[in-house]
C-alpha cells in the first residue's frame, strides 16, 4: 500500500509539473501545445533563382573545357565521355570571351575576372 501512495504522489508531483507555466518536463512531448498543420497549406514555393550571370558563366564553361581537355582517356568510354565534354564546353570560349571583354571594357572587376583566362582554340 506504501508503494501505491508513493506512486500516486510521483504522478501528481509529474502532473502538476506538466502544467506549470515553465513548460512541459524535459523529454515530455509538446505536440499538445503545437498547432496542428492545416492539411490544405502547400509548401511556400522556391524565391526564384537569380538570372544567370554570362561573366560567371562563360569563366566556368572556360574551365570544365581546359579540366576536360586535360584528362587522359584511359579506355573508350572515357575517350568517348571526353570527346563530347570539350565539343560542348570548349568551342567558341575565344570569340565569347572577347565580347565580354569588350561589352566590360569600363568595368575593371570584370575584367580582373576575366583576366588570365586564355581558352584553347577550337
Amino acid at each position: 500500500m506504501r508503494h501505491v501512495l508513493i506512486l500516486a504522489g510521483v504522478l501528481v508531483l509529474a502532473a502538476c509539473h506538466n502544467q506549470s507555466p515553465a513548460g512541459p518536463a524535459p523529454g515530455a512531448s509538446n505536440a499538445a501545445a503545437l498547432p496542428a498543420a492545416s492539411p490544405a497549406a502547400a509548401p511556400a514555393p522556391p524565391p526564384p533563382a537569380a538570372a544567370p550571370d554570362p561573366v560567371e558563366q562563360l569563366v566556368q564553361r572556360i574551365e570544365r573545357c581546359e579540366h576536360f581537355a586535360g584528362e587522359e582517356p584511359y579506355d573508350h568510354a572515357r575517350a568517348r565521355e571526353l570527346r563530347a565534354q570539350i565539343a560542348a564546353n570548349c568551342p567558341g570560349n575565344r570569340a565569347a570571351l572577347e565580347q565580354l571583354r569588350q561589352r566590360h571594357a569600363d568595368n575593371p572587376q570584370v575584367l580582373n575576372r576575366l583576366a588570365g583566362l586564355d581558352p584553347p582554340a577550337m
